[in-house]
């Protein structure tokens, strides 16, 4: 499965707001650009979009900025990836009127089991709560600043 880039640095900003203590922590956007090196302008309006979707709240003025609107373990990877690349890949069969009954069963044959396929993916991602992902980042956090030579 491939996401978006726009997906990718909603998914890493979310995953570092949910990261403090339940998540909130406001964090202004140049921090979270800097932090998880994301172009700024770019940075924006993904977190309009994930705001929109009802993942985040802002604050303005001095000390404003972005904190989760909801618990994370409310939050779901796929939802996220929804709502902000919309519905996973369908794979799409192209017939045309000299199409011989080997294309199409041939074709047929991939789409079944690529639909198989995205739906062990979806089901995954369906269980894949971003609490469960701030987790991970904690301990890889964790490690990184117990490793020293």
């Amino acid at each position: 499965m491939k996401i978006s880039k726009r997906c990718d640095y909603g998914l890493r900003s979310l995953i570092y707001l949910g990261s403090f203590e339940e998540g909130k922590r406001v964090i202004n956007g140049e921090e979270l650009a800097q932090k998880l090196d994301i172009p700024l302008k770019f940075l924006f309006t993904i977190l309009l979009e994930l705001k929109k979707a009802g993942f985040l709240q802002t604050y303005k003025g001095r000390g404003g900025g972005f904190v989760l609107k909801k618990n994370p373990n409310d939050v779901l990877f796929l939802d996220v990836v929804k709502a902000l690349d919309g519905d996973i890949y369908d794979y799409e069969i192209m017939f045309t009127e000299k199409s011989t009954n080997e294309s199409v069963n041939t074709s047929q044959v991939i789409k079944e089991t690529l639909f198989q396929a995205k739906q062990v993916l979806l089901g995954g991602l369906q269980t894949a709560t971003l609490k469960e992902l701030c987790a991970s980042y904690k301990r890889l956090a964790k490690e990184d600043a117990d490793y020293s030579i």
